[in-house]
This record gives C-alpha cells, structure tokens and sequence, in this order.
C-alpha cells in the first residue's frame, strides 16, 4: 500500500506563494492553502518520488526542501514555515499516485463541510465513525474504481470536517507575496542536497534550525546553529582527506572551497563567537559589557557566508563522493 502524507500548514508562518515540487515531496498551495506532500512506497516505508522512485535521504525530505528554499536567498531566510503542523491527511493507495490525483484527493478533503469524511481527533476521540475504524474512502469522479484511495484526516483540536479544517489554515495563511522562489534552482538545490553524504545533510539540518530559530527571536542560539553547520563542513573535510584537527581542516578546506573575498573572516568571526561566549552563560547580560546584545557579530550578517559555504560544500562532495567513516558516538 502506498502512503502520502499531506501536512496542513497555515497556522503559523509567513509563506512563499511559489509552488516546488520535486520527485521526493512537495510544496504545494491547494485552495489557498500551503501544504508539504510527501509520499512512501509500501516496502518498509521508502520514500518514493510521486512520479518514480529514487535514493533515501538521511534527513527527513521535507526539512531538505525547506533548506533549498532558505537557500534561493542566501542573505537571510525570507520566510518560514509551521514548525509543527496541527493538522494532516494521510493518504493511502494500492498503487502509486500521480501529483494530479493526490491534489484531487486533498480538495475533495477541503470540499467536505458536511462531516463525509472522518476526522480522527486523538483529544476528542473519533468525528463520525466509518466501519474500518476512522478511514474513509474516496471515490473521484471520472475515474475507475482502482483509484479508490483511503483517506485519515488528523485534527489536534475540535474541528470535525475538511472544511472547517481548511478554512482555519486558510485565514491564518499568511504568504509573502513579493518573494517568489525560483522553482527550477529550489529543486536543483533539493537534488544536491538529498544526495549529498550524511553530514552535509546534518550541517543542512543546523542550518534549517537557526532559520526557524532566527525568525522566532531566538538569535543566540539561531548564531550557534550557524555555527554547528561550520563545525560539521570542517568534520567531514577533516574525514574526507585523513586530517587531525580542526585548524589544519580549516586551513585546507579555505583553499578547497573559495569563497568571494571577505567572507571566510565573517567565519572565523563566528567560530570565535562560539569560543568565547555562544556556547556559555552570558554573566555579564543586561549590564554594558553583555557581550550577546550585537546578533550583527554571531547571526545576522552571517547567513550569506554559512549559506554560500553550505551550497558549495555539497558540490565540492558531489566531485569528491568518498565515504567517510564517523565517529563511534560512545567513544
């Protein structure tokens, strides 16, 4: 049986209005509302393209597709996304669906203001019980009867239908629409990284956190995760070519990977901001000498470098594809 997961988003958020999709998973906006699509194969869970199947990711695919958007702007996360979606749809099918049908399905969802459609809510206990235990199926118009899917909507709190559903996320979506994404480098981008060895994957993964954390007003610890997606580049050149130590890893990978000039100082900035104060108390805060009252000197005007060296890092991996052997996490 094949899955499609469909994440509700809208409540919290401020959203491109350019639709990406790729073969793994999806950005997609259906009647006004953004959503992330993903789909699974039947085998243990895989995640399958919606049109073919492809290689796993390590990191979840819809935090890489939010990373590539990030990355469209390089400057500073323009946007951002519901950190944890309320609602959902899981979509199950005998065989693999196209884009088009899974669109189908999730309108006919938005569609349902009379209750048709169970709403399974783990608070309130089931809406409207069906005989299989809180599946419905849904039969699309024009189609032949082996396209019947069954559909589970979740609803964390006391919305019973699609309708109602939809309409909450829709009067919360909020888009910014005087920023488009350039679909074609958003996907070119997606592809490298969900192809890319693991820990550029981890050092996307860190870089991901300080967009959502830099946009919730945690600026200190959104700094630190910059600086975790530096530490984790240096790990892995520091693997890859059998060095100890991460000056002499710096030093090798600033010839290796070029930056324009005066970025990599922005850098060093960074990992001295670490150093010194990023990853300790703050004793002197709210006194003249705080020492995490200038973002400018760990955050802010550090997105471009991070987000240029993450970018060609996972090129510079794509030409050098040797694996890497971690580190025992006991030892």
């Amino acid at each position: 049986m094949y899955e499609c997961q469909v994440e509700i988003l809208g409540l919290t958020g401020s959203y491109p209005d350019t639709p990406v999709r790729t073969r793994l998973c999806s950005y997609d906006i259906i009647c006004g509302i953004p959503l992330f699509i993903t789909a699974k194969s039947p085998t243990h869970g895989q995640i399958v393209g919606i049109q073919s199947d492809t290689d796993l990711t390590f990191a979840p695919t819809i935090e890489l597709l939010k990373v590539a958007m990030w990355l469209c702007f390089p400057d500073f996360p323009k946007f951002t996304f519901d950190e944890h979606p309320s609602d959902s749809i899981l979509v199950r099918s005998p065989r693999q669906l196209q884009w088009g049908t899974i669109a189908a399905i999730v309108r006919r969802v938005f569609s349902d203001s009379a209750g048709e459609l169970t709403v399974r809510n783990p608070t309130n206990g089931y809406g409207q019980r069906t005989q299989n235990g809180g599946v419905s199926t849904v039969r699309l118009a024009g189609q032949a009867p082996s396209t019947d899917v069954l559909v589970q909507i979740w609803s964390h709190d006391d919305r019973q239908t699609g309708a109602a559903i939809a309409s909450e996320a829709r009067a919360h979506a909020l888009f910014r629409r005087d920023i488009h994404v350039p679909t074609n480098l958003a996907k070119r981008l997606f592809g490298l990284l969900s192809t890319s060895p693991r820990l550029v994957q981890v050092a996307a993964h860190y870089y991901g956190r300080a967009c959502m954390l830099v946009d919730q007003g945690f600026v200190e610890e959104a700094g630190l995760s910059l600086y975790l997606v530096y530490e984790t580049i240096m790990k892995d050149f520091e693997l890859l070519h059998g060095m100890r130590g991460k000056k002499q890893s710096l030093k090798r990978l600033k010839r290796a990977v070029r930056l324009p000039a005066g970025y990599y100082p922005w850098l060093d900035e960074l990992w001295e901001a670490r150093r010194r104060f990023l990853a300790h108390p703050d004793y002197w805060m709210f006194t003249d000498n705080q020492r995490i009252n200038d973002p400018d000197g760990y955050c802010y005007d550090h997105f471009i470098a991070l987000s240029l060296l993450l970018m060609k890092y996972a090129r510079y991996r794509h030409q050098h594809p040797e694996e890497v052997e971690l580190p025992d996490p006991y030892d």
